[in-house]
């Protein structure tokens, strides 16, 4: 079904892209926990969110309080830089993987040495699911280790950590399902960056949006990023799985329709 061989070639081809965005995400993450005791003592997170209007901290998903280590991460990092850079690694990795092969002719080297479309395909959908569960839980090797040790228990919920944790890691291996799939209908690698890009920043605005007035809230039901609910992920054991199974059973789906694309388009290689 797959080839070890491709997945260890895109792996080594991939290792300092890996590398440099997983180090840059877990040294952003030292970098939140190394500045929380100041904004715990000052209460000077409160002081901030007490200003803002109350829609913008909706449409953000800012809470009113920032009493624990996981709020104050949840708020910083999960709602906002993690996103961002999460939205910009995966948009380029998955463009890496089938059409960047494509236009750079290394896709022939693969299947002229007996490999089959489909095993390609696959290979590079698992190589797509380790780089964003190396990504998405680099944060919890650089830092919710040294978090576990500095703060005691009731500051830093080691269990909700690694439950927002994997919410982020399943909505992107989602995400990056759609992305590797518009590889597969297209061959262009920078109008596949623009399609991804655009789709994504598009389905973000509008949970954004929808977030702000209740008057536009019904488009949240047109925006992925409404399912990444984390202050119903970490206070709802049974909202968690369901949001879990729709992000897993949706990626499978778009994996195989793009599958069957890409078995039967032409290639021009």
């Amino acid at each position: 079904m797959f080839s070890s061989k491709i997945i260890k070639m895109n792996l080594k081809m991939n290792k300092k892209f890996l590398i440099a965005m997983s180090m840059g995400i877990g040294a952003l993450m030292g970098i939140y926990l190394s500045i929380y005791p100041y904004f715990d003592e000052v209460d000077l997170m409160d002081q901030i969110l007490s200003a803002l209007p109350e829609n913008l901290k909706n449409g953000l998903g800012l809470s009113s309080t920032v009493d624990t280590v996981n709020a104050f991460l949840i708020m910083e990092f999960y709602h906002t830089s993690f996103i961002y850079l999460f939205i910009a690694f995966v948009v380029v990795f998955a463009n890496r993987l089938i059409a960047g092969q494509i236009e750079d002719t290394s896709l022939v080297y693969f299947l002229s040495s007996e490999i089959s479309r489909k095993q390609f395909f696959i290979s590079q959908v698992l190589v797509l699911n380790i780089g964003i569960i190396m990504f998405g839980f680099m944060p919890v090797l650089l830092g919710g280790i040294p978090a576990y040790f500095m703060y005691d228990s009731t500051e830093f919920i080691v269990s909700e950590f690694l439950i927002v944790n994997t919410s982020i890691t399943l909505l992107f291996m989602f995400i990056g399902s759609i992305c590797l799939g518009i590889g597969a209908f297209t061959k262009s690698t920078s109008k596949v960056l623009g399609y991804s890009a655009t789709f994504v920043i598009v389905q973000f605005t509008i949970s954004f949006i929808s977030k702000m007035a209740s008057s536009v809230e019904s488009l949240k039901y047109g925006s992925i990023f409404t399912l990444y609910d984390l202050d119903r992920v970490v206070t709802e054991p049974k909202y968690f799985v369901t949001m879990s199974m729709v992000f897993i059973v949706g990626s499978i789906i778009v994996h195989g329709i793009s599958l069957k694309k890409f078995i039967r388009r032409d290639l021009n290689i």
